[in-house]
């Protein structure tokens, strides 16, 4: 930042002075505080501290938003480093997930199951291959809303809109190849060891360095995504009455890069397997196995302690949940 250019003339007690500070970066988390001098050389004691983020300039690719490499707070207090990438600006929604479902029924990338198929006691969407795996069921459709009619499947018309929930992460990373294939890129998950090449021209979840670094921003330690402060004007957690709403239903909750929802509404499905550490390094994508995937993010269900930017979940890759949905992220 720059220096204050002027010194405010002193006015009479109970008035109000405006200091300009200019040269300040774009996205960053500032506290400003202040105290005075008088002619005797006095100095005061130092104001309150205030707080205030600035705005960064979306720097949108279609329905996501570039978010610049760099390095990063990494769960408040450690370091990590990720390259440039894209993020979704919005959590993918109800309505383009079936668009996509239906085209992977069409390509038979996936099939619907009951128990006439499966030792199961639900009708629901697998993935093809020798160790099938559940992409969501349909027997849920009260909160997820979507039902099936012969080999189809729709949404009614109020949740287009809001994120796609009850999703299993193998429901997510299969959503990311069909639209890497279906906007003529390469689809990365391999949907027999579900490896991903992360380094490939195509969709996936985001890792979770990724996703925290466009939630957070640069080297601040904000608590949440828009600043230090939460209420039920900023988003919508428990207590504040909301359930899931449409994507964007909130401003107050935009990363400092314009990223929407990455505080509430839905939590969200990342790529990485769960380690106790959250990621450090180099563009981490945390270990190559594990028995549960991160979730990030809080949702309308869960205290607002949950919305906190050091918060980290877990959940099996094959469960459902009626809070997670996801995102997509890809390279530049």
């Amino acid at each position: 930042a720059s220096r204050v250019s002027s010194v405010p003339t002193p006015a009479s007690p109970g008035s109000s002075e405006t200091i300009e500070v200019t040269g300040l970066s774009d996205g960053r988390l500032y506290y400003f505080a202040v105290r005075s001098l008088d002619d005797a050389g006095n100095m005061s004691e130092i104001s309150n501290v205030v707080s205030g983020a600035t705005a960064y300039r979306p720097r949108r690719q279609g329905k996501g938003i570039e978010v610049p490499g760099g390095s990063f707070k990494s769960g408040g207090s450690g370091s990590a480093n990720v390259s440039t990438f894209i993020i979704d600006e919005h959590e993918v929604t109800t309505g383009d997930f079936v668009e996509a479902l239906n085209w992977a029924l069409d390509k038979e990338y996936v099939k619907i199951w009951d128990s006439s198929n499966a030792n199961i006691n639900y009708e629901g969407i697998f993935t093809k291959g020798a160790e099938p795996k559940l992409v969501l069921k349909l027997n849920e459709s009260s909160y997820h809303g979507m039902t099936r009619s012969g080999n189809k499947v729709s949404a009614s018309g109020s949740t287009r809109n809001r994120p796609v929930v009850g999703v299993t992460w193998y429901g997510a990373a299969g959503y990311a190849n069909w639209r890497s294939e279906r906007e003529g890129m390469q689809p990365l998950y391999d949907t027999e060891s579900w490896a991903c090449n992360l380094s490939g021209n195509g969709y996936r979840l985001p890792t979770e360095a990724e996703w925290e670094k466009a939630a957070r921003g640069d080297l601040d330690d904000r608590t949440y995504p828009w600043g230090n402060d939460i209420s039920c004007q900023i988003a919508a957690f428990m207590g504040c009455g909301a359930r899931v709403e449409p994507v964007g239903s909130r401003p107050g909750d935009t990363s400092p890069y314009g990223v929407h929802d990455m505080g509430g509404n839905v939590a969200e499905w990342v790529h990485d397997y769960y380690t106790g550490r959250p990621p450090s390094g180099s563009n981490p994508s945390g270990p190559s196995s594990g028995q549960s995937r991160v979730v990030r993010g809080g949702s309308f269900d869960v205290p607002k302690e949950r919305f906190m930017l050091n918060h980290r979940g877990q959940l099996s890759p094959s469960a459902t949940a009626t809070n997670v949905g996801f995102r997509t992220a890809r390279k530049p």
